[in-house]
């Protein structure tokens, strides 16, 4: 693997790279309460153009094609496009101190969200793209990501528990799993992984229906790792974190 550093001369972190297909891509990301960004690449991620610059960071975003995009940021700041980037209509759906940590479409003009800050109060909830009315978020704990099967099935992670809704974000069920920081949850049909800031990484084989710990070949023991994310493609899982460790 040949690996290239590309410089976007900004300041802060990237906090997602999401792509639409193996050309066209997006990245987003910023420093608190200085500058956000959205970038966009159409030639593999070689090369990076700004569409959204903002005055606060931008943490997640999703598409339903390059021209419409939907992203999320600190203070419950909501950004949308139907034309690429060239003009963006601005929300504020959350309180001044709670980041949408995470985007996800479930139609075409629907979004569900996550939303909290560490271990501090947040939730989860919809906002409708198109008449821009929304739900609001259920104040009961802080929600990292969010990953939608279909127009009805979503499921969350956050401080403590993986919550599931089957009516498009219209109520959510807890489901059993140990405490934990969940960060990052992914699926690939109906498998799927969701790992922790507390090393564990938990699988499901039913679209999140019940869950069972993954530990290391050989051992009963958690990873030991700070996990932040995951992803999932080809039946092959990347897993990353702190210390610069890849699984």
């Amino acid at each position: 693997i040949n690996l290239t550093a590309i410089d976007l001369h900004e300041e802060g972190k990237i906090h997602q790279i999401k792509f639409l297909n193996e050309q066209i891509g997006f990245a987003c990301g910023g420093s608190l309460w200085t500058n956000g960004f959205i970038y966009k690449t159409t030639d593999g991620g070689n090369t990076w153009t700004e569409i959204l610059e903002s005055p606060n960071i931008v943490f997640g975003l999703d598409f339903t094609s390059e021209d419409t995009i939907t992203a999320g940021g600190f203070s419950g700041w909501l950004w949308q496009t139907v034309d690429g980037g060239n003009y963006w209509k601005y929300s504020e759906i959350g309180p001044d101190y709670l980041p949408l940590t995470a985007i996800a479409y479930t139609t075409s003009d629907r979004v569900v969200f996550s939303m909290g800050f560490k271990y501090f109060i947040g939730g989860k909830g919809w906002f409708n793209t198109q008449t821009g009315a929304h739900s609001g978020y259920d104040e009961l704990i802080a929600m990292e990501d969010v990953y939608a099967f279909n127009e009805n099935e979503a499921i969350f992670c956050g401080y403590g528990n993986i919550f599931k809704t089957y009516d498009n974000a219209s109520s959510y069920q807890p489901k059993e799993i140990p405490n934990a920081y969940y960060k990052a949850i992914d699926f690939e049909g109906d498998k799927g992984l969701c790992v922790s800031y507390n090393g564990l990484v938990m699988y499901s084989a039913n679209k999140g229906e019940t869950w069972d710990k993954v530990t290391k070949k050989g051992s009963t023991m958690s990873f030991k790792n700070k996990f932040e994310d995951v992803d999932i493609k080809n039946n092959t899982a990347i897993i990353c974190g702190h210390d610069g460790t890849l699984y």
